[in-house]
């Protein structure tokens, strides 16, 4: 029963194949045949010529062909070398060979290679159909299974970025979260960390509203990068903190106290403009502010928490921690 062509090109019509064939009249006829199943078909005169063009095929288009299909009796190099070579490239190779030798030892070395199938000499129609369905409908098989699993990867890597973001971004401001705070300084040295609170945040959003909280806590932000983002990275903390994690190599402490200091009375005179639904006009808001400041190697970021819960208590504008100045144990005590 002859193989109807249409289940053969229903795989065949979209692979691209190397035939490798050293009888002019048999290689242009063959090929003439492979033609009308395949999308391109180049020919190698040898095997040695079809090694060669099919390293060049896959450094051009930075995949092999799908289908290799090859003499194995050759000059320069036989069909069996040359097809081995190629499973050394690439080990899920498609390979045919087409021999007139059915010799055991031929087989087993074939066989062994990894090859595909085999076609006998000379080339029986009927034969070349049933093979041909067969391995194309298995090799379009597995590149699909490839496309998918790549699909896959993927979407796996763009949904994991996505979670990535979502645990480590802040989600109105954009920037690092309190995950990504603890992330950063973790394990890190030569590094200070300053906590800014927004003084009596809690009533402005209470008085004008949430959408006119989120507009302050957005400009501050962006107040915040246009700051210190040369020196350090600019963190959203838990509602109306954010944190600055200054690097110490790229400056020093007396000059991040001095920005600090500077930024603080700065922000004495700064006004916040934005709209409220609720006065249905742009309105002017001053915001200020508490920072507490810490460069310990160790517990940076509880430190600078205490730092900042002691000028809270002291209503100072900003306060430096300091063993010296047992404001651990103050801290403590507070809790008590």
């Amino acid at each position: 029963m002859s193989m109807d062509n249409q289940l053969i090109l229903e795989h065949s019509k979209q692979l691209n194949v190397l035939y490798v064939e050293d009888d002019d009249i048999i290689r242009n006829a063959t090929k003439h045949i492979f033609s009308m199943y395949f999308q391109t078909v180049d020919v190698a005169v040898d095997g040695k010529e079809g090694l060669e063009k099919f390293l060049l095929y896959r450094k051009r288009n930075d995949e092999c062909y799908d289908l290799v299909i090859s003499d194995i009796n050759m000059p320069r190099m036989s069909g069996i070398e040359m097809s081995a070579a190629m499973m050394d490239e690439n080990a899920q190779q498609s390979i045919i060979l087409n021999t007139a030798h059915n010799e055991a030892s031929f087989l087993r070395e074939a066989i062994a290679i990894g090859v595909d199938g085999f076609l006998s000499k000379p080339v029986n129609l009927n034969e070349l159909k049933m093979i041909l369905y067969k391995i194309t409908k298995a090799i379009v098989n597995r590149k699909l299974t490839e496309t998918f699993h790549k699909e896959l990867e993927f979407q796996v890597a763009r949904q994991s970025e996505r979670l990535e973001a979502f645990y480590l971004e802040d989600a109105l401001t954009g920037l690092g979260n309190v995950s990504a705070l603890n992330a950063k300084i973790d394990g890190e040295s030569k590094i200070a960390v300053t906590l800014i609170n927004l003084n009596q945040f809690h009533e402005i959003n209470e008085y004008y509203g949430f959408d006119v909280g989120d507009s302050l806590l957005l400009q501050m932000a962006d107040l915040l990068l246009e700051t210190f983002a040369a020196i350090g990275e600019v963190y959203r903390g838990n509602n109306d903190e954010f944190a600055i994690v200054a690097n110490l190599e790229n400056i020093s402490l007396e000059e991040l106290l001095e920005l600090t200091n500077a930024f603080s009375t700065s922000m004495l005179t700064r006004l916040f403009s934005t709209n409220t639904k609720q006065l249905q006009s742009e309105i002017s808001i001053p915001l200020r502010i508490t920072m507490g400041l810490s460069n310990s190697e160790r517990n940076i970021l509880q430190n600078a928490d205490i730092a900042l819960h002691q000028a809270k208590a002291g209503q100072k504008e900003l306060v430096v921690f300091s063993d010296d100045l047992a404001i651990e144990k103050s801290y403590e005590k507070n809790f008590e």
